[in-house]
């Protein structure tokens, strides 16, 4: 059986009781991850679940090993508005709309208001069934979807005021060096972000990037004819002057892809006699800055650049968008650190005659917050913080405590909560990342930061701190590192070993105040062997 037809396997064996469908598959080395989503209301409970991946075992091809996961497809207002932009996005770029509203109870009714002199585009787009077409693709259930005329969307009031924030917000340029001509007039103008063309259909834009993707054609006429290569006498190497004779023209055009920083976006560029010679230096990899007019891609989907002008450039070595941090946040907004106080902490002997020579030197300088994070995948590029927990340490003694659930405003998969026993009814009413970072930035000012195998959580603090604008830039210590040098004699280094090797209790594994805690006492223990500058 191929693997693509295991669903309607699985649906016949369960008389279509759970619609199931192939999300995704994906191979590394010889294990084949299956992703199966099941229709939003209904049950598919653990027995149910380990019986189908027994039966979808013995159907599939031998010879690999196979990881089988079941993933409901949840059917709220956010995630279907989300996969209406997405939708609209790439198939109907060109569709001036607002989103309206999604009523589960009126069979699924989604209703998105668009402008009134686009109704005939609608029609003949036949953009209400294709986006109910791919949400029931999406989500396994039926939709219906109207679109509503209004004149209003998209209608910009022509006031000083607006004109002017318009200009502010577009100024998003970047400046290129040595800009020299190649395919047509050398371009001037400073390039914008992609991300900002792609909405700009039917405008002329300038943008820059590197070229990926590069393919060339010859073009055909109708009729295929011969014609269509215009060539130069082969004797005529030079010209009477001594110049070099200009070289054979093909009528030929170029397919490829410019990417900058902001996003990716399609380009084709038809090349003549004087341009031509110029457009075969044109490989993946160079660095370009183009302009021409944004087109809907009628072939392909989303939109394209139908190039008139390509000069060479040098981008910038830091080729990023700049980020302007924010500062520290005056008060804490919505999560509230609270003190921390456990017995074992307690030396009456030590506080009585305020003597820290049991501290670690380090500690004796250095406030520390240690942190943990849960998260709904590995990857901070595309899964989400859904908890945060922290601890501050002063003097060697943990003295404050920082926790709370983040809203991913999606669903937390089920094999995602096996792990970590989060549910969608927990973060539901927590802040989104944007707030809890706030916070969180403000409770780690001025202090190093500390986790079990730092590069992990840090790089979600990182991303996800850099889309809300705050710049953590703390030291930072590897406690997984500090074990690793200085605990011997055990049988791997996971955070539960190590705790257990120095005597530190770890309650609740995989919640993250409860893991902070544990790393804390840890980290306090082996303090001792870190020097004055931070270095393990």
């Amino acid at each position: 059986m191929e693997i693509d037809a295991i669903t309607q396997s699985l649906n016949e064996y369960t008389n279509g009781e759970f619609d199931f469908a192939l999300r995704s598959a994906s191979l590394s080395g010889e294990t084949c991850t299956l992703e199966i989503t099941y229709k939003d209301g209904s049950i598919l409970r653990k027995e149910k679940r380990q019986e189908l991946t027994l039966f979808a075992l013995k159907q599939l091809p031998a010879g690999f090993v196979y990881n089988i996961k079941f993933v409901k497809n949840f059917i709220t207002s956010e995630v279907v508005e989300d996969a209406v932009k997405s939708i609209i996005a790439h198939e109907f770029p060109a569709l001036v709309y607002s989103y309206g509203s999604f009523d589960e109870e009126n069979g699924h009714l989604v209703v998105i208001n668009i402008n009134s002199q686009l109704s005939e585009y609608a029609k003949n787009k036949n953009v209400e069934s294709v986006i109910a077409e791919k949400l029931k693709e999406r989500f396994l259930s039926d939709f219906v979807v109207k679109c509503d005329l209004s004149d209003e969307v998209g209608k910009i009031e022509e006031t000083e005021e607006e004109f002017f924030v318009e200009s502010t917000i577009v100024k998003h340029e970047i400046d290129v060096d040595e800009v020299n001509a190649l395919c047509g007039e050398k371009i001037m103008q400073k390039p914008i972000y992609i991300r900002d063309a792609l909405a700009k259909v039917g405008e002329d834009v300038v943008v820059c990037g590197k070229i990926k993707f590069l393919k060339s054609d010859k073009i055909k006429s109708k009729k295929d004819k011969k014609e269509d290569v215009i060539e130069q006498p082969e004797q005529a190497d030079t010209s009477q002057d001594g110049e070099e004779a200009p070289v054979p023209y093909e009528k030929k055009y170029y397919k490829f892809s410019v990417e900058d920083f902001s996003g990716e976006i399609k380009c084709i560029y038809f090349s003549t006699k004087t341009t031509i010679a110029g457009a075969e230096k044109l490989a993946d990899g160079s660095e370009v800055v183009l302009s021409g007019v944004v087109e809907e891609d009628k072939f392909a989907g989303g939109v394209c650049i139908k190039t008139k002008n390509i000069s060479l450039c040098i981008l910038p070595k830091n080729f990023k968008e700049p980020v302007v941090w924010k500062t520290e946040p005056e008060h804490y907004r919505c999560c509230f650190p609270e003190p921390y106080v456990d017995e074992k902490q307690v030396d009456l002997f030590s506080v009585l005659s305020g003597n820290l020579d049991d501290v670690a030197p380090y500690l004796k300088d250095h406030d520390v917050v240690v942190f943990d994070l849960e998260t709904t995948g590995l990857s901070a590029i595309d899964c989400k913080i859904i908890e945060i927990g922290a601890v501050k340490i002063h003097n060697g003694k943990i003295i404050e405590k920082f926790e709370t659930f983040v809203n991913p405003k999606e669903h937390i998969a089920d094999d995602s909560t096996l792990i970590h026993g989060i549910t969608d009814d927990d973060v539901k009413d927590a802040p989104v990342y944007e707030d809890a970072l706030a916070d969180f930035y403000k409770f780690t000012r001025n202090s190093t930061l500390v986790a079990y195998n730092i590069a992990f959580d840090y790089s979600f603090i990182s991303t996800y701190g850099t889309k809300a604008g705050y710049n953590f830039d703390n030291p930072q210590i590897d406690a997984l590192k500090l074990a690793t040098k200085n605990v011997k004699g055990v049988k791997n280094y996971k955070l539960k070993t190590i705790a257990d090797s120095l005597g530190v209790l770890l309650d609740n594994a995989h919640r993250a105040v409860y893991d902070a805690i544990a790393t804390a006492e840890v980290f306090i223990k082996l303090a001792k062997y870190i020097d004055e500058n931070g270095k393990v």
